[in-house]
């Protein structure tokens, strides 16, 4: 069971964070946007057909003599020779999320399929991944490895992460890299741009978490070249995300707990597990305990010290999946005992989670699009609310990384709900995990308000990334790109059920 845990964590930190390769952007000499041809940075999976290049764009598009950037784009071409000439496109999640580094195992364990009739498109958004420049900051992985490893105070874990992500800033200043031109805004016009350069009349979006943020602002700019949208786990543009974070842990955390309360045999064998976990907690808080963990891909052991925080961590993270959501009680009741040979296998994906992400395109983003219409009272209230989950989100601290990263505010379009005309309507499927810590289901409703024409559908027993998360979203969502006008067929639900906790 711990090999096949084990296993099963590699695969969902390649799918749900797929460091890059930097260089020096490239100058404005011949028109933009373009697309050059290129050889592909990852072993292309057998028997398919890939085309890679950069597209090249003004790294500001506000700026008449803006220097231009190259964006990393792979295009699998379709299985069968059909008429179809619309492509699919894929948003990452993030933001900052590497999608090419690992594009041969996340397409073949999850997107190939969407290749069998269209084109279907990967690419590492402006300043992530092969994308020139990479905005990654290894200061801040460093920090995050520190936190991990080092006996530190929750100020101490903070002050160490700011000083990162202070000498990240400073370097990426030092290269010229206009910081606030790495916002969701550029990168809709960039997905707009490779349609364009690409020869694509229309194409569908398909994003997961911050895509889906990304995919909403595509609609809202360049609405006359979408097809149809699949929006999976949800970023309205309106919600305040930060502020949200301890509430809708708590919210995820209350369904965990009483999905095993409701399930006989769970309940029967981790009776009061809510009680357990905070028990474990304060325990945890008041004498860390070390353990040592393995890097899942390089094999390099690391011995981590567990206190109370990063034990919360660990549960919200885990929600992200239904494939290690029916490990969780038992993990949690071993631990409680002082076995912690299954929270070992559990924490190696936290190891590489920071190694997956371009933390410099997430601050340019977060900063300004979130944090810039907050206030560090209002962050530090939320806080407050959820004493139980002590420090292990501390929202407040991203107003101060913010203040170092110091990108322009967004303006205010984009704190404001994305509304389609019920007249140019775009087809779009809204897809939620009952489970999902970050975007809960009531994000869709948000959404759904304003998006005519766009069917919402919550998934029982289902994380983060529901698409790729059970067959039987999956399945919907494959099915909506071929008839988009239709109202999926959701039959499998009723096979669905809570999660099957492992109970030995």
């Amino acid at each position: 069971m711990r090999r096949k845990l084990y296993a099963i964590l590699c695969v969902i930190v390649l799918l749900s964070l797929n460091a890059g390769l930097g260089g020096s952007p490239v100058k404005a000499a011949d028109p933009v946007p373009r697309f050059e041809k290129s050889e592909c940075p990852f072993d292309v999976p057998k028997g398919r057909t890939v085309e890679c290049g950069y597209l090249v764009v003004p790294e500001n598009r506000h700026k008449l003599d803006s220097k231009t950037i190259r964006i990393a784009v792979a295009v699998f071409k379709a299985k069968t020779k059909m008429l179809i000439t619309d492509a699919v496109i894929y948003l990452e999640g993030g933001p900052g999320g590497h999608s090419l580094e690992t594009a041969r195992i996340s397409f073949s364990n999850a997107f190939a399929p969407f290749a069998a009739k269209r084109d279907f498109i990967m690419f590492d958004q402006r300043g992530v991944g092969y994308s020139e420049p990479s905005l990654d900051c290894p200061e801040v992985t460093k920090a995050a490895y520190e936190g991990m490893t080092k006996r530190m105070t929750g100020e101490e874990r903070i002050a160490n992460r700011l000083k990162g992500l202070q000498a990240c800033r400073d370097r990426l200043a030092e290269e010229g890299i206009d910081l606030s031109a790495y916002n969701s805004q550029e990168n809709a016009a960039d997905v707009n741009d490779l349609r364009t350069v690409l020869g694509y009349k229309t194409f569908d979006l398909y994003g997961i978490s911050y895509g889906t943020r990304l995919a909403l602002t595509v609609m809202r700019d360049f609405p006359s070249g979408i097809r149809s949208a699949i929006l999976d786990s949800i970023v309205p543009l309106q919600v305040d995300l930060y502020a949200d974070i301890p509430a809708n842990a708590d919210r995820a955390f209350n369904v965990f707990f009483q999905g095993c309360l409701r399930n006989r045999q769970c309940n029967a064998a981790y009776p009061q597990l809510d009680k357990v976990f905070y028990g474990l907690v304060a325990r945890l808080n008041q004498k860390p305990v070390t353990i040592s963990v393995r890097h899942p891909f390089t094999g390099k052991k690391y011995n981590l010290l567990i206190d109370g925080d990063l034990m919360i961590e660990l549960l919200y993270h885990a929600l992200y999946s239904s494939r290690v959501i029916i490990y969780l009680p038992k993990i949690i009741s071993d631990a409680s005992k002082g076995n912690y040979q299954l929270l070992q296998e559990a924490l190696g994906g936290s190891l590489v989670q920071h190694e997956y992400v371009s933390a410099g395109m997430y601050y340019s983003v977060q900063c300004a699009e979130e944090i810039s219409f907050d206030t560090v009272e209002n962050l530090r209230a939320a806080d407050k609310r959820f004493p139980k989950l002590g420090k292990a989100f501390d929202v407040e601290s991203y107003y101060h990384a913010c203040r170092i990263w110091n990108v322009d505010p967004a303006p205010e379009i984009e704190n404001k709900a994305v509304v389609i005309d019920r007249a140019k309507k775009i087809p779009t499927l809204l897809l939620s995990g009952e489970y999902d810590p970050i975007t809960p289901p009531r994000y869709a409703g948000l959404v759904a308000q304003t998006l005519p024409g766009s069917w919402q559908f919550q998934f029982p027993g289902v994380g983060h990334g529901v698409s790729v998360g059970d067959e039987c979203p999956y399945r919907v969502a494959l099915a909506f790109f071929d008839k988009p006008t239709v109202k999926p067929e959701i039959g499998c639900m009723s096979t669905m059920s809570q999660p099957q906790f492992v109970t030995r």
